[in-house]
């Protein structure tokens, strides 16, 4: 069995994360959704997150970009 190594490590949640969707419209951009109430934008190219989104006050299950990444939709249960 071969073992998987990450490529890249992300930190900056305080929480366990429930959710990642990657930008439609640019390659390089994805979010994360957490259990610490927050969405994070993440960038691959500076490795860095580049905003953090404070709208839920709870755990946050699932967040996605619409289809032209304008919008981030979320939610929880």
């Amino acid at each position: 069995m071969t073992r998987l190594e990450p490529i890249m490590i992300f930190s900056g949640h305080k929480g366990d994360i429930n959710c990642v969707d990657c930008s439609p419209t640019d390659d390089k951009v994805f979010i994360t959704a957490s259990y610490d109430k927050t969405i994070k934008v993440w960038d691959l190219n500076s490795k860095s997150c580049i905003d953090t989104l404070r709208y839920h006050n709870d755990n946050i299950w699932s967040a996605k970009f619409n289809y032209n990444s304008k919008i981030i939709g979320s939610g929880k249960f």
